[in-house]
């Protein structure tokens, strides 16, 4: 993910030439995070997983493949400053990133009350562009419904965007090319609800046996049809309150034996179509594809294969892993694709470790006793496959199944692992 930052002048902002505001895509791209779930699934993911960067400075090594890393001079004190160090470096990176896949553009502010407040110690924050304007020459933030907050001369705010490649003086994002993809589920949505809801409203038809008669309570007496006008003001209480137990049990009615074969319903056959389902898989597809987001292909099929770290990060956080959290992490959830965590390397015993030194077998105890979900241990040299609910063990060494309140099980290789 990449993006340009730039320092505007009230001046220069306030021009509506060059920056309208929030375009009409962008607006739509905005609801749609709100109101398509995929969408707003697959930002969620990639806003987490970058919150797991750390950034750093660094100097560009004429010939070398990576740049070198700085840990002192200029460059690394601003840095260890930027956001207030660390910690604040994953809450930037955790909010700029929905701003850059959705509108691709978004603000950064720090705001200093002193001068002699140090820059570290400012109070950082990241806001949309319809929480920024420029008004008679000085910058404003939106904190409420029509509630703006003037910023100090000095705290200049820094637009974070992806130039849009006709018209750098504008943002763009993948989510530009996704709108029209997003528009057609919502359209198959609309659909799928529709029936869902016709079925409802028109259930069959109920025939009722003219020569029976039946007792009704007295406020449906003055109706034409009593017994009728009781049966659909039940079911419409019912449908409009579906979770209330009246609606699970029949509705009780005495009559007599020979009218049983008499009462029929008949039900239109109206399954939903299965072109409407395809269609909407295919067109997820296609979002997940535009939006270049590993979540979104992982849940529409993609195989995820991980090894090592990238094995630590399936499952539903990384508390496993067999590294010392020395960068400050505060989060520690992961991709959630698996239901159980993984510890790469296993080794139930290692000649090196002092003695009476914690194992992995202790530290994965530790972790049972505020978690539940099951930890498979992987000798070098085994894998694990997960596919279609199930999980088997394979490669030439094995599998160490841990549970919380159970002993810890090897799995052979080729063995079906009993993580359910």
């Amino acid at each position: 993910m990449t993006a340009a930052a730039v320092a505007y002048t009230p001046q220069e902002w306030s021009n509506s030439q060059l920056f309208p505001g929030m375009i009409p895509w962008q607006q739509e791209a905005w609801n749609f995070r709100r109101t398509l779930g995929e969408f707003n699934q697959a930002i969620d993911w990639q806003s987490r997983a970058m919150s797991r960067v750390r950034l750093g400075a660094a100097e560009v090594v004429p010939g070398a493949d990576e740049p070198e890393m700085l840990t002192e001079g200029p460059a690394s004190e601003l840095m260890e400053m930027f956001c207030g160090g660390p910690p604040g470096h994953s809450a930037f990176l955790k909010a700029i990133t929905p701003q850059l896949l959705v509108p691709g553009e978004g603000w950064l502010i720090a705001e200093r009350y002193d001068a002699m407040t140090p820059l570290a110690a400012a109070d950082w924050g990241v806001y949309s562009t319809d929480c920024v304007n420029a008004l008679g020459g000085v910058f404003q933030v939106r904190v409420g419904p029509g509630t703006w907050r003037y910023l100090l001369p000095d705290n200049l705010p820094m637009r974070i965007y992806e130039p849009d490649p006709q018209w750098p003086w504008l943002a763009t994002s993948n989510a530009e090319a996704a709108v029209p993809i997003m528009r057609r589920i919502f359209l198959i949505d609309s659909r799928i609800v529709a029936m869902m809801v016709s079925r409802l409203a028109m259930n069959g038809l109920l025939l009722i046996p003219q020569e029976g008669t039946f007792s009704v309570p007295d406020q449906y007496q003055q109706a034409p049809d009593p017994f009728v006008a009781m049966l659909i003001d039940i079911a419409s209480k019912n449908i409009a309150n579906p979770g209330q137990a009246s609606a699970g049990i029949p509705i009780p009615v005495r009559f007599t034996a020979d009218l049983i074969e008499k009462w029929k319903i008949l039900k239109a056959d109206d399954p939903l179509d299965e072109w409407l389902l395809k269609e909407r898989e295919d067109e997820l597809g296609r979002l997940g594809d535009t939006l270049g987001i590993a979540r979104e292909r992982v849940s529409g099929g993609m195989p995820y294969m991980g090894a090592s770290a990238g094995s630590n990060v399936d499952g539903p956080n990384i508390l496993t892993t067999n590294d010392w959290n020395v960068v400050a992490l505060d989060r520690f959830e992961a991709l959630g694709l698996v239901p159980f965590n993984i510890n790469p390397h296993y080794r139930e015993t290692d000649p090196v470790m002092a003695p009476f030194s914690e194992t992995r077998d202790d530290r994965i105890r530790e972790y049972h006793v505020v978690n539940a979900n099951p930890v498979l241990g992987l000798e070098e040299g085994s894998w694990v496959v997960a596919e279609d609910g199930a999980v088997t063990a394979h490669g030439a060494a094995r599998v160490k199944l841990f549970r919380r309140g159970a002993d810890p099980a090897w799995i052979e290789p080729g063995a079906r692992v009993p993580v359910d």
